[in-house]
């Protein structure tokens, strides 16, 4: 009898959909019909979404990019918090946070705090906006 999943394995299993979804595929160019309905991956591939398939090869290095830091993030939050709150100038960990923030649970603490500490270190209100184009062209940095 297989082990049930935890919610961390629950959770790293919905990042790539989702970051799929920044790219704007599901409405745009996936081959699976309900997806392009819905507007979201639908997608449970152990080796991720089908229509990673049809990123270009500069977009396919940024998305394998992307779901590492990601996992990072989702693995060590408060870890990722303190990079997000010095982060004032870097769209890439914003993306990052935005995803990650999006397969957590509803009542996380990932919800209220992340726009809390964009708000205290911008002195801007509500969330960053996300540019998928000026995240890719951030220099890569390491946060660990």
């Amino acid at each position: 009898m297989p082990a049930k999943p935890t919610s961390a394995d629950l959770r790293e299993a919905a990042l790539p959909p989702r970051i799929v979804e920044m790219f704007g595929l599901p409405g745009d160019i996936c081959a699976n019909p309900a997806c392009r309905r819905k507007g979201r991956c639908l997608g449970r591939s152990p080796h991720g979404p089908a229509c990673l398939d049809r990123l270009a090869p500069g977009d396919l290095k940024f998305y394998r990019r992307l779901l590492a830091t990601c996992l990072w993030a989702d693995r060590g939050e408060l870890h990722f918090l303190r990079h997000y709150m010095r982060a004032t100038d870097d769209p890439y960990l914003w993306l990052v946070g935005e995803i990650v923030r999006r397969v957590q649970p509803r009542d996380h603490w990932m919800h209220r705090s992340l726009p809390y500490w964009y708000r205290y270190a911008t002195g801007k209100r509500g969330r960053p906006l996300i540019s998928l184009r000026a995240a890719a062209n951030v220099p890569v940095r390491y946060y660990c």
